[in-house]
């Protein structure tokens, strides 16, 4: 290699970034934060719905070129953002720039604004300034949650979006979706279940019925179409999968910019202000969709040597394939294990793990939930009913503490300690 390589090794702090704009600008800009370790581009977005889109992923900070969004799209949008903001300006007439500039300084997160272009050098000084500031504010913090609407009522500053899925089926993801989602709603969070089986399991096996449908609503892809296409779990919200496998490939196969894709499908119930979203999806690539929508991802696997090298794939596939596209966190990605009866045949979890991290040459998420084995789920699944065993339910109490916050008492008054994780700590 020639010359001198004057790039910055990448630290495990960098700043997260979103950048939004016209394609030659998103050029540059990727181009001089990705030589900089101290930031990590986590997405592009060239079109405001894009840009509105990806900021499920929730970047520390965000930099956008203005010129492609309507003044009154700008506004609304920037007010989302949950990060720190830099808005660059096109030129305008007038008093124009001044009243753009005006209202762009009342949000929050914006923390400055600029005409035409930036000088970058600075800029980056300056973003890595303020997120240090964001980041010793948030100390201390609920994090991602803010004070209780009412009684035990929380809600999430922004939604929480988790993809359930696997490279296979039969893993028992979509019993571990729908029980999760129960769970979380059970203690007082607006909380939406949406199926993308095909054909799908989860209207089955919870005792729904085959219709309404997510067909309903992409026939009418709305606020009010969402709405009318939903069925309940007690007080969870529930949107039934596609009635067979033909409908849903192609309906998968959309563009994200179509009105009846997954992508808008999360924002229209993102815009209905649900605090969690759990999506059931399908194995495989047919999952890319609902993984691109999302801001966490939750990995299901058994404990066998099988189960552990399609774990160990799925995540290498969204952290590898999907690089540049989207990005989830590694703090955001959850393991499930499940089926554990404690048994020669079986791997330790232990052993799975240490195998796991083998296959991708590094560090493998942590096992956030040890789900036992369970006859109780079978009959449950027989006679159309979720399980209620609490043999069952209790292994995926760390899961729901992950999600909703294990300081929170749910309304069954039940209080939940610090969560066991095997291959991490978090509390």
């Amino acid at each position: 290699m020639s010359g001198t390589d004057t790039r910055i090794p990448q630290t495990s702090e960098a700043v997260t970034v979103l950048l939004c704009g016209p394609a030659q600008r998103l050029r540059v800009w990727a181009q001089a934060l990705g030589e900089d370790g101290r930031f990590q581009v986590v997405s592009l977005a060239s079109t405001p719905d894009d840009f509105a889109a990806k900021l499920s992923i929730q970047p520390e900070a965000v930099l956008v070129d203005a010129s492609i969004f309507t003044p009154q799209t700008l506004i609304k949008t920037m007010r989302r953002v949950s990060g720190v903001a830099y808005v660059v300006l096109p030129p305008l007439r007038g008093d124009a720039l001044d009243k753009a500039r005006r209202s762009l300084e009342a949000i929050e997160q914006v923390r400055d604004v600029y005409t035409v272009d930036v000088n970058l050098a600075v800029l980056k000084e300056r973003m890595v300034g303020d997120v240090r500031m964001a980041r010793q504010t948030n100390i201390g913090d609920a994090g991602a949650w803010d004070a209780p609407l009412a009684n035990t009522i929380y809600r999430p500053v922004s939604t929480q979006v988790f993809t359930v899925w696997n490279l296979v089926g039969g893993t028992g993801k979509t019993t571990t979706s729908t029980s999760l989602a129960r769970e979380i709603a059970r203690r007082g969070y607006k909380t939406l279940l949406i199926s993308l089986g095909a054909p799908d399991d989860l209207a089955l096996i919870a005792g729904l019925s085959a219709e309404p449908n997510i067909l309903h609503w992409m026939a009418n892809p709305s606020p009010e179409g969402l709405k009318l296409a939903l069925q309940n779990i007690d007080t969870l919200d529930v949107l039934a999968g596609f009635p067979d496998a033909f409908s849903g490939v192609a309906s998968l196969d959309a563009p994200p910019e179509a009105p009846g894709s997954v992508r808008n499908l999360v924002e229209t119930a993102m815009h209905m202000q649900y605090a969690v979203i759990i999506l059931d999806t399908m194995p495989t690539e047919r999952g890319f969709p609902a993984i691109m929508s999302s801001n966490g991802l939750i990995l299901v696997g058994t404990p066998t040597l099988s189960g552990v090298w399609r774990t160990a794939e799925a995540y290498r596939t969204v952290q590898e394939r999907l690089a540049g596209m989207h990005r989830i966190s590694p703090e955001r990605i959850f393991v499930v294990l499940n089926g554990i009866a404690g048994n020669e045949g079986q791997l330790s979890v232990g052993e799975w793990h240490r195998m796991a991290s083998r296959h991708v040459g590094g560090s493998f998420p942590p096992i956030v939930a040890q789900v036992p084995y369970d006859a109780e789920v079978r009959r449950a699944h027989n006679a159309r009913r979720l399980p209620d065993s609490e043999r069952y339910l209790a292994g995926l109490v760390p899961l729901a503490d992950a999600i909703a916050g294990s300081d929170m008492t749910p309304k069954n008054g039940r209080k939940r300690g610090l969560l066991r994780i095997f291959g991490g700590e978090r509390s």
